[in-house]
C-alpha cells in the first residue's frame, strides 16, 4: 500500500489515459471522511478554448460493492473536487469492479450505432476537456476505401458518407432525453469556433439505474421517437446530420451518469467488443 500527495493523481490519469489498468483507492477527505473504490477518471471542469491556470479538478470514483442497489438508490459513481482531499492511497492490485459492473448488466457495445461507420476519434483522450461532458466519447464516420471520409472537396454534408446514414440503439431501455426540429450546419471547419450557441439534436437513453447513453447530431426531423418511449436494441433511432455543435456530419455518442451534487451529467468509461 503506498500514500501520494494529490500530486500523484496527476500521474495516474497519465496511466488511465494510456489503458492501463485502473487500481483500488482509497481517499481521505479534508472532512476526515474516507472514501474507497476504483478509479475512474481525473476530470478537468473547462472547455478546451478556455484558458485558465488553475482549473477545477474532480477524481470519480467507482465504489460497487460498497452499495447494494437492491436496497438503495445511491449511485455506487462517487466524484470530489481535488480541493477536498486530504490524502490519496493507491493499493498494490489492479481491479476490475466496473468492467465487471458492466458486463454483468449487459452493457457492452457490440458495434458502433451506425452500420460500417468507423471511429474517427475514440474514447479515450479526444473529448478531455469538454468540462466532464465527453471525456469518453466517440465522434464515428463512414470511411471509403481510400480512407476517406467524403468525396469530392467535403464542401457540403450530403459529400460525407455518413451524412443521412440510419442509426440503431445498441442497447434497451427507456428515452428520457430528446431534441429533434434544429437545422443542420453547413461542412464547414471555419465554424468551429463559432458554435457555442448551437443546440444539438440528440437522444439521451437511460440504460440502466445509473447509467446513460447519449447520441448527438442527428439530422434534422428525422428522429421518430418520442420521451418515455421504451426501445430494444437495435431500435432505428433516426439519421446522422451536422447539428448543433458541429461543423462536420458525424455522431457522437458516450455513457453517462448523473451526479447529483454537481446536478450535471459526466462521460464514463465504456466496454465495445472491438479495438479502436
Amino acid at each position: 500500500m503506498k500514500s501520494y500527495s494529490i500530486l500523484f493523481i496527476l500521474f495516474f490519469h497519465t496511466l488511465i489515459q494510456n489503458g492501463w489498468a485502473r487500481e483500488y483507492v482509497e481517499v481521505e477527505l479534508n472532512n476526515g471522511k474516507i472514501i474507497s473504490g476504483e478509479l475512474l477518471e481525473l476530470y478537468s471542469d473547462k472547455w478546451f478554448y478556455e484558458e485558465t491556470d488553475a482549473p477545477d479538478e474532480y477524481l470519480l470514483l467507482f465504489s460497487y460493492g460498497i452499495y447494494d442497489e437492491k436496497k438503495t438508490n445511491e449511485s455506487p459513481f462517487q466524484i470530489y473536487n481535488t480541493r477536498e482531499i486530504k490524502k490519496y492511497t493507491s493499493y498494490a492490485f489492479q481491479t476490475q469492479l466496473y468492467d465487471t459492473y458492466l458486463k454483468n448488466n449487459e452493457i457492452i457495445f457490440k458495434s458502433h450505432p451506425v452500420m460500417d461507420a468507423t471511429t474517427i476519434t475514440g474514447n479515450e483522450g479526444h473529448h478531455k476537456y469538454e468540462k466532464m461532458f465527453g471525456n469518453f466519447a466517440w465522434d464515428i464516420g463512414v470511411m471509403d476505401q481510400r480512407g476517406k471520409f467524403f468525396e469530392e472537396e467535403g464542401l457540403s454534408n450530403e459529400n460525407y458518407f455518413i451524412f443521412g446514414k440510419e442509426v440503431y440503439s445498441p442497447f434497451r431501455g427507456i428515452i428520457v432525453g430528446a431534441q429533434k426540429s434544429w437545422p443542420d450546419n453547413p461542412a464547414d471547419p471555419s465554424l468551429s469556433s463559432d458554435l457555442s450557441g448551437k443546440t444539438n439534436n440528440y437522444l439521451t437513453i437511460k440504460i440502466h439505474s445509473h447509467i446513460f447513453l447519449s447520441l448527438v447530431h442527428f439530422q434534422e426531423n428525422t428522429i421518430p421517437v418520442e420521451i418515455g418511449d421504451k426501445i430494444e436494441e437495435g431500435t432505428y433511432l433516426g439519421k446522422v446530420g451536422n447539428s448543433g455543435i458541429s461543423y462536420l456530419p458525424h455522431l457522437h455518442y458516450t455513457l453517462y451518469t448523473y451526479i447529483e451534487k454537481l446536478d450535471r451529467f459526466i462521460s464514463i468509461p465504456a466496454l465495445t467488443e472491438w479495438q479502436d
